[in-house]
Order: C-alpha cells, then structure tokens, then sequence
C-alpha cells in the first residue's frame, strides 16, 4: 500500500501539460510499481478503426518504441469487451475469450501470458486503451495493481486533455498572427492603393482648373457648366 501510496504520489507531481512525456513516465512508474516487463499506450485513430501505439515500454531494457496498430475488425471481442468493461483482468490471456485472439499473432511470440487493460475515457468516450502485460508465467492482477491501473488511466486522459487544450491554444494563436499579418498587408495595399490613384487625380485636377481658368470663355455653355 505504501508503494502504491508514492507511486500514485509521484504520478500527481508530474508535468501534465507535455503529453508525450507524461506518457513516458506514466509507462514507466506502472511497470515499476506491478514488477511488470511491457507496458503500453494505444490511441484510437480518427475514423475509429484501429488504435495505434502512442508508447511501449520494456522494463527490461528501457527502451520505449511506438506505431504498431490493431485493427479494430480484426479483434471483435477485444474491441467490444473494451466497450462493455471498465477494466479487463486477464490472468490466462490466451484463453480468456477477451483477448485469446491475440494468441498466435501476439501473446505467444511476446511470452505474454496475463494482460490488465483498462480503456481510456475521456467524458465517458473510449479513446485508447492502457495495457499492462505479464510474461513468462501467469499472473493473478491484485486489486491495489487494478486500482493502479485505473489511476494512471485517468492520469494519461488528463495529459491527453491538456496536449489537446495546448494544441487548440497553439493552432489558434497561429490564426490570429496570420490574421494580423493579412490584416497589415492590407493596410500597406491600402496605403499604395490610394497613394496610386491620388496622383492622377491630382493631375486630372489640375487639367481641369487650367482649363476653367484659361479657356472657360472659348467652351460651349454645357461643357462649361460641367467644370
């Protein structure tokens, strides 16, 4: 409980704002915290289709990788389990109808044997999935290790809500620079439009006094009443 306790503690100080990051250390704390050699992050894509590796990490070596995918037509009963359940506690994963379709693709030539998956909710909506594999031997998932699991869930929604936030902010203060680009151009356009067109005038202006004041007398009445 005291691990949990500083775990989860060490999580709440984290830098939530930068998501890719948060994400690292969120990866790696859960598997430090359950004894566990791969744990990963996976984002559905936008058509909702598939979800595709945003971090995978291997305790044993450090290491930290991403972009695989899973279709989502290919994993029937693991895409709708995800739907139906809050957490899936899997101790015998290639049998366990959520996730034996994984068996001869993924589990046996990862030696996984136990896989804890809790969806990603963000406003009740799943957007990914926050996977914790057990290899070698099967595991039995603890409730602390449950409830940890579910935590760093709602930590890496929350990092996911900030980077969108940030993104949004970015995107629009982008917008607005352009805007006040555009809108300076403008004026310059303005200016030399008008500066332009002041010239002639000008000189048409000109043309026009000289003629009333030097040969008004020798024009017809109605030519005379227009100038």
């Amino acid at each position: 409980l005291l691990r949990q306790q500083n775990s989860l503690y060490q999580l709440s100080k984290m830098d939530l704002s930068h998501f890719d990051s948060a994400l690292r250390n969120i990866l790696a704390t859960s598997a430090d915290f359950m004894n566990l050699e791969r744990v990963s992050c996976w984002l559905f894509n936008k058509e909702r289709s598939e979800i595709i590796c945003q971090d995978l990490y291997t305790r044993s070596t450090q290491k930290h990788e991403s972009g695989a995918y899973l279709k989502a037509e290919n994993f029937p009963r693991y895409f709708k389990a995800l739907e139906d359940n809050l957490l899936l506690a899997c101790q015998d994963a290639r049998n366990d109808p959520r996730t034996s379709e994984f068996t001869e693709n993924y589990l046996v030539p990862q030696n996984i044997y136990s896989m804890m998956d809790v969806p990603i909710r963000i406003s009740g909506k799943i957007i990914g999935v926050l996977c914790h594999e057990h290899t070698k031997k099967p595991h039995f998932w603890r409730e602390e290790e449950q409830d940890f699991g579910t935590s760093a869930s709602s930590m890496i929604s929350i990092a996911y809500v900030i980077s969108q936030l940030k993104q949004a902010e970015q995107a629009l203060q982008k917008k607005t620079h352009e805007l006040e680009r555009s809108n300076k151009a403008l004026e310059e356009f303005a200016y030399i439009a008008s500066h332009d067109l002041q010239e002639p005038l000008y000189i048409i202006t000109s043309f026009v006094d000289t003629i009333r004041t030097q040969h008004k007398k020798n024009l017809d009445p109605k030519v005379s009443s227009l100038i």
